[in-house]
């Protein structure tokens, strides 16, 4: 690449790098997150066992190709949410700067003849419409949406091989090699994941136009040469019928025959609207399936889409360069606007990070018009796209705002109201959590995951009537479900009841083997047992699930220091309050801890903060102040 357009590739990148750089502080979000990488060891690193898993792992989404940069990521970040958010950003920055090196091949083809510098600069203008729009910001600010940004970046480099391959001009054969070499990669980019897999479709959209290459009579070479890609089209589709089958993804309670014939329209119609007004965005767009094709939405989506249709192949000698990437914008959206229903939602802003690279190929062919009305134009969009962008990130920066946001944006769905109460709660704000759980079940009273939530909130609140009666309810809708064993466990612990309690967790761990915290309070339940092996046990399986868990950190500093290991039990405590500065128990314990080694002086700001940072009902603060008074007197100079 020559001087000029790598100093515009570059200046693309850092664009995009600068605008998503707000997402480096970001958390993990309790929407999946949880159980794909907090709860999850079989991804942490690249050795064998790790590779085993990551390329024989078929549930939801078969990615092996994510997962070892997900591996990558544990190697070089731990479980620190910066490291790993700092790599999608740099994915994605380097996927725009591919973008741009597209379009740049890809222009020329369009037989105009501005001067290359033009060119160049309708190249970077593109990129930056493409990476710098809102709806890019969900692939990028999730962690678990790694797989969007693994998958686009083969994508992009498969089609920078296939125009390699092109012939000059129509009738001639394509380049085997560099065929080849497209072939493969898109085969790669299925590994990241299968959102691309039909881009044989869209390829085929632009060897009728720009390229040219379906002539009168030379028709048959194109068509075999996408022989290899369909093969893999096929394969992926496949991939992804068995992984999203798996995991219970599919509903077949939304495949009735109307809302089979509604859903693609209104969904295409959806993604155009929010791609040209990109407002109201939100992480869950409630699917509400239609009860007749006439529901007017539905209906106004369809003519729109047949209209659109319709007009632009009306003029499509004039204008082939509209009905070809709209034609190519509906086939890479192809895998997400179909009639079947999968996920609680009928569409989300991920599915749209390949299938908007057609409209950012228009908007490139459209500047090179050489039109300075279009030029400043696409400057003042480029602007309201990075504040917009902005915004957006300020949402996913962590899980309450995010949820707080879609609730703003649509409150008819339980789910927000439920995972912005789960993030309440880990906070501490139970009075908030609790009004969000009580409209959570009046939307979903059959819910049983909602009431095991409201029975650990009201327990937090020391209601253990209505504990128990949500506790109850939660085992009568799902007598399976884990998580309301955990809480009966609680509860039982709560009125000393420690062999039923752990009767409960145990029945919760054999449910859900990586039930996390049924460990971490079952070993904490085994320790006032006495049975201090299987707390040890407990323990180590909890950490193994979670390395840095706070509570499971803190059990072992407990049954260290009792077995006198004052050292390990005050490293476990230092490693809690890294990831949980406001655990009265892990500042507690180690204070404790120098008080046993006779650091008086040292123990006394740890049970200072322990006692600033604890409610003002925390049962060990009787305990801890009297620690506190006798750490002082000890302190002081004989």
């Amino acid at each position: 690449m020559k001087r000029a357009p790598l100093i515009l590739a570059l200046g693309v990148g850092a664009c995009v790098f600068v605008a998503f750089h707000p997402l480096l502080g970001a958390e993990w979000i309790n929407y999946d997150d949880p159980v794909n990488f907090q709860r999850n060891p079989h991804y942490r690193g690249l050795g064998l066992e790790q590779l085993r898993w990551m390329f024989t792992n078929f549930t939801g989404h078969y990615m092996p190709l994510t997962w070892m940069s997900l591996g990558l990521d544990y190697l070089l970040w731990g479980m620190d949410p910066a490291g790993y958010h700092f790599t999608n950003v740099l994915l994605h920055a380097l996927n725009a700067m591919l973008c741009f090196a597209f379009l740049r091949q890809l222009l020329p083809r369009f037989r105009t003849e501005l001067a290359p510098s033009w060119r160049n600069g309708a190249a970077a203008a593109g990129a930056l419409l493409y990476a710098l729009h809102p709806l890019r910001v969900e692939s990028v600010a999730w962690i678990t949406e790694r797989r969007d940004l693994v998958a686009g970046l083969f994508f992009f480099l498969c089609l920078l091989a296939w125009l390699k391959a092109q012939p000059a001009g129509p009738g001639g054969p394509a380049d085997g090699r560099w065929l080849a070499l497209s072939a493969a990669l898109f085969g790669l980019s299925l590994l990241g994941k299968a959102i691309g897999m039909t881009l044989p479709l869209a390829l085929l959209v632009l060897e009728v136009h720009p390229l040219g290459r379906f002539a009168p009579g030379a028709w048959k070479r194109p068509l075999l040469e996408k022989l290899p890609f369909v093969i893999l089209m096929l394969a992926g589709v496949a991939m992804t019928a068995l992984g999203q089958g798996r995991a219970g993804a599919f509903h077949a309670e939304a495949h009735t025959v109307s809302q089979m014939v509604v859903r693609p329209g209104y969904r295409l119609a959806f993604y155009l609207e929010k791609t040209f007004l990109p407002v109201g965005l939100s992480v869950l767009y409630p699917d509400h399936p239609p009860e007749s094709v006439l529901q007017p939405r539905y209906l106004i989506s369809l003519i729109l889409v047949l209209g659109i249709t319709a007009l632009l192949l009306h003029h499509r000698r004039r204008h082939p360069g509209f009905l070809a990437a709209w034609l190519a914008f509906a086939f890479l959206l192809g895998p997400v606007i179909g009639p079947i229903q999968a996920g609680p939602h009928f569409a989300a802003d991920r599915y749209t990070y390949l299938a908007a690279l057609p409209l950012s190929v228009l908007a490139s062919a459209l500047l090179c018009r050489g039109r300075p009305w279009i030029a400043c134009g696409s400057g003042a969009i480029l602007i309201l796209l990075g504040i917009l962008t902005a915004r957006q990130c300020a949402f996913w920066r962590e899980s309450e705002t995010l949820w707080a946001h879609a609730i703003r944006v649509d409150r008819s769905s339980d789910i927000p109201f439920n995972q912005r109460a789960t993030a309440r709660m880990a906070k501490g704000d139970f009075d908030g959590a609790l009004e969000d759980l009580d409209e959570a079940i009046r939307l979903a009273p059959g819910q049983a995951s909602f009431r095991a939530n409201r029975a650990a909130v009201r327990f937090r609140k020391r209601d253990l009537q209505g504990a128990q009666a949500d506790v109850d309810k939660a085992l009568e809708l799902s007598p399976g479900y884990p998580m309301a064993y955990e809480v009966r466990a609680t509860l039982r612990r709560s009125r000393g009841d420690l062999k039923g309690a752990v009767e409960d967790f145990s029945r919760a761990i054999e449910l859900d083997r990586s039930c996390l915290e049924a460990y971490v309070e079952r070993a904490s339940t085994f320790g006032a047992l006495g049975l201090l092996p299987q707390a040890h046990e407990d323990c180590a399986t909890a950490l193994a699930l979670h390395p840095e868990h706070p509570g499971a950190l803190i059990n072992r500093g407990v049954l260290r220091g009792e077995r006198g290991d004052l050292e390990g039990a005050m490293a476990d405590y230092t490693e809690a309050l890294r990831v949980a500065p406001r655990s009265p128990e892990a500042w507690g314990g180690r204070a404790l801890c120098l008080t046993l080694r006779g650091r008086w002086r040292e123990a006394i700001p740890d049970f200072e903060k322990a006692l600033e940072v604890a409610p003002a009902d925390w049962p060990h603060r009787p305990d801890t102040t009297r620690r506190l008074e006798e750490a002082r007197r000890r302190a002081q100079p004989p």
